[in-house]
């Protein structure tokens, strides 16, 4: 009896953790990906993290191959509030571009990455 009430016990404190938002933000995956090679320069940037997103506190930045900056506009929502699409808004020559983002969640920290894709 005592093993099913450990065993009962255990799986209680594995439910309730995986119900628990995330500690720290993440970058689950992106359009374009990172590190991938395109044939042709995308006209938006889609984010999606681990947690819904407070965008009052959230953005991205482009670099160009020369180091500068790239004209984006402001991140909007989807119907996913764990992501982020923010139009770019030049043409993008072939080279190889750096994304650095900073997102919140609404109820947590905070965290920034970055990732790079080649436009050819």
């Amino acid at each position: 009896m005592r093993t099913l009430n450990a065993m009962v016990a255990g799986v209680a404190v594995l439910l309730t953790l995986a119900a628990l938002p995330p500690r720290h933000i993440e970058l689950v995956s992106s359009f374009p990906a990172a590190d991938t090679v395109l044939t042709k320069a995308p006209s938006e940037l889609v984010l999606t993290f681990n947690a819904d997103l407070d965008f009052g506190r959230s953005a991205a930045t482009m670099r160009s191959p020369q180091g500068t900056p790239v004209k984006l506009g402001d991140p909007q929502t989807t119907d996913d509030p764990r992501q982020m699409v923010v139009a770019v808004a030049e043409n993008l020559e072939p080279g190889t571009y750096m994304v650095s983002w900073t997102a919140a969640p609404k109820d947590d920290h905070g965290g920034r990455g970055r990732f790079r894709f080649e436009v050819r």
